[in-house]
């Protein structure tokens, strides 16, 4: 499969390699020990391939693709389940695309401070 021409259309594929075997897909989440990927390759259908690349259309341009797919489009993903696959992150190696992280949201922090009371002697 030539990804190249489908960047333009498709940005929301990404490439993977996990050993010799390159992954076309739409990335899930990264985490420091896995990642998920829908593997598009697998989905054999035309219209259920139709589907799936309406569905991650509308999450490409109405999320701010920092929100899994599987979270910001939960019913509809709930039929591609089986196209998911999870692999390590040290064995997948990720050639191109966009990747969601959830370590990269910004974390909004409280500052506390700590009031010591000390006696004089």
């Amino acid at each position: 499969m030539d990804i190249s021409r489908y960047r333009d259309r498709f940005p929301f594929i990404s490439i993977a390699k996990f050993n010799s075997l390159k992954i076309y897909g739409v990335i899930e989440i990264q985490t420091k020990t896995a990642i998920s990927i829908y593997d598009i390759e697998e989905i054999h259908e035309a219209g259920l391939l139709t589907e799936f690349m309406d569905v991650t259309k509308h999450w490409w341009s109405r999320s701010n693709r920092n929100i899994p797919i599987s979270i910001f489009m939960t019913s509809d993903m709930d039929k591609f389940e089986k196209f998911k696959k999870t692999y390590q992150s040290k064995d997948l190696v990720k050639v191109y695309g966009h990747t969601v992280c959830l370590s990269n949201l910004r974390v909004r922090r409280i500052k506390r401070k700590t009031v010591q009371l000390k006696k004089r002697s």
